[in-house]
């Protein structure tokens, strides 16, 4: 039931949902109630990312665990989003029993500034 929150000022932010549900609001949108994994090892996160200029608050509906993740930004103007497990990649780095598998959550070729 705690709750955090902030302003993402000049930067932009991703908030990455570890483990655990809560209920999100970004840029004044209400976005529900995201996360289902209840450990870091059961697939793939949810995420939303947060524009620069934007209030963000997150209540917590299980035991969770969330990483607020920014950057600079370049004023792009981008809208907040939810990015689902679905929408996330792998990447293969390492060899033999080096070998892990990186989620790219929010790669290159995806908005961002």
């Amino acid at each position: 039931g705690e709750t955090t929150s902030g302003n993402t000022g000049d930067r932009e932010v991703c908030l990455v949902f570890v483990t655990g549900k809560g209920k999100v609001s970004a840029g004044g949108k209400d976005l529900g109630l995201l996360g289902q994994r209840m450990s870091p090892f059961e697939g793939k996160p949810w995420s939303v990312y947060v524009p620069q200029g934007s209030d963000w608050s997150v209540t917590a509906d299980t035991e969770l665990e969330l990483a607020v993740c920014s950057a600079p930004s370049l004023g792009g103007g981008l809208p907040v989003r939810v990015i689902g497990p679905d929408d996330l990649g792998q990447e293969v780095r390492g060899k033999g029993t080096n070998t892990r598998y990186v989620t790219n959550i929010l790669p290159e070729g995806k908005p961002a500034d």
